[in-house]
């Protein structure tokens, strides 16, 4: 699974046997391997969503 980040109207979808709904500007989890997926990333529907920066840790201090 990969996350992207959805543009269009608000959608319901079945992917691979899995209702997925697709919010504007959300953060939505889609198999790569889909081709439902592939063609959205196609049309520029679905982009990569940036990758989450890690955290540090914090010491006892903080």
């Amino acid at each position: 699974m990969k996350t992207y980040i959805y543009s269009g109207p608000p959608s319901g979808v079945t992917i691979e046997g899995r209702e997925v709904m697709l919010w504007p500007g959300r953060p939505v989890e889609l198999p790569e391997k889909s081709g439902y997926v592939s063609a959205l990333v196609a049309q520029g529907r679905l982009t990569p969503a940036p990758a989450a920066a890690p955290q540090k840790k914090r010491s006892k201090g903080e």
